[in-house]
């Protein structure tokens, strides 16, 4: 390997590292280590030595790694907990903590929060609103709009299907007649 000279401006891959890969000395606070503290003191050694190319891929591997760990840890320990908070019962309360009506579980809780979403009146467009005695004709519930949407939006493609279609099928015929006479009015001409 060829050092740069003083006066050269030197590249990142010509310049040795501080200490070479293979002899950063490993030292441990605990008179035997598990295979885990190896594993991490190791790392962490080889993170903190710099001049090595490749560090910052090392680290991106590494918080990619550790936060495909978490994710499969809360996975793992958020289902049980989800679906155990959606069974249990909560007792509703006041504003001040005292207990109201009967018992609910989350739920049932979330289907009336559906429902009541579903109820809210909106207009034309899909914007809730309250309707006044001149309007009320132009408000319905949320779930009726979103089913118009839904039926008029495969309506319509059903029927621009078929027009398409049909207007194919008149063109074919309307060319095909035209053809016919055309061959007709030669044919005369040509007879005579």
């Amino acid at each position: 390997m060829q050092y740069p000279e003083e006066d050269e401006p030197a590249e990142m891959m010509d310049v040795p590292p501080s200490r070479p890969l293979g002899q950063i000395p490993v030292t441990f606070d605990v008179p035997i280590p598990t295979m885990e503290q190896v594993a991490g003191e190791m790392a962490r050694q080889l993170i903190e030595a710099s001049g090595y190319r490749g560090v910052r891929a090392l680290e991106n591997m590494i918080s990619e790694k550790l936060s495909a760990m978490i994710e499969n840890i809360v996975t793992e320990k958020a289902g049980p907990i989800l679906e155990e908070l959606l069974t249990k019962s909560f007792q509703p309360t006041d504003a001040f903590g005292n207990p109201t009506g009967a018992t609910k579980t989350l739920h049932s809780m979330l289907g009336e929060s559906i429902t009541a979403w579903g109820a809210e009146l909106v207009d034309n467009e899909g914007r809730p609103g309250k309707p006044d005695h001149y309007s009320r004709d132009r408000y319905k519930p949320r779930v009726d709009w979103a089913l118009k949407q839904i039926v008029s939006h495969e309506l319509t493609t059903a029927v621009n299907a078929e027009v398409t279609k049909i207007v194919g099928a008149l063109k074919g015929q309307a060319t095909a007649a035209i053809a016919k006479q055309i061959a007709e009015k030669i044919s005369g001409m040509v007879i005579k």
